[in-house]
């Protein structure tokens, strides 16, 4: 069989031309039914143009051709973390993503996300974007989400501590913080 040349289609994708790559890659598409790439692309082009149902066909289709298509899963997750807010179906899209590729960064903080901001979690972020970190130790986005989770944690801690009565302890912490701070600026 003779290998497809996607070169001519990603230029097409990169420079906004998205009626000429649905062409090319519906044309593809019929010459080579089972190949996943054309039926991701053509997902990717429909995504684009806010196509949202037959974007979701074409990765669901891209997933059936091949399991471990780790792309297709991050996109169907972000779909449905922002365009449908169907933040549940989006998690479990997110972790097939790790699960099939854990070099994909972004689904790690988008997942995180989810735990931190539509549940509440803290703890369980935090660990998950370590474990991101054990795969990508140099991207900067994990570090990033990872900072905001412990600022957030910093500032529940220190609310509770408060509450209980511990106000003029968390006064000389936040003196000491921002001793610490400027001596660093």
């Amino acid at each position: 069989m003779k290998r497809i040349n996607y070169k001519k289609i990603s230029t097409l994708i990169e420079n906004k031309q998205f009626v000429e790559a649905e062409e090319v890659l519906k044309d593809l598409i019929k010459k080579h039914p089972k190949e996943a790439k054309a039926h991701f692309l053509l997902g990717v082009v429909y995504s684009y143009n806010k196509q949202t149902e037959l974007s979701i066909k074409q990765y669901k289709k891209t997933i059936l051709l091949d399991s471990n298509y780790a792309d297709a899963y991050f996109h169907l997750g972000m779909i449905y973390e922002y365009s449908r807010d169907e933040w549940k179906k989006a998690e479990g899209y997110y972790k097939e993503t790790i699960k099939r590729n854990v070099k994909e960064s972004q689904a790690f903080i988008n997942l995180a996300n989810i735990w931190w901001t539509k549940q509440g979690e803290l703890d369980k972020p935090i660990e998950l974007l370590k474990e991101g970190l054990l795969h990508n130790p140099n991207d900067e986005g994990l570090y990033h989400m990872l900072g905001l989770l412990y600022e957030d944690k910093a500032k529940w801690c220190f609310d509770a501590s408060n509450e209980l009565g511990f106000k003029h302890s968390n006064k000389i912490m936040l003196k000491r913080h921002a001793k610490n701070r400027d001596r660093l600026n």
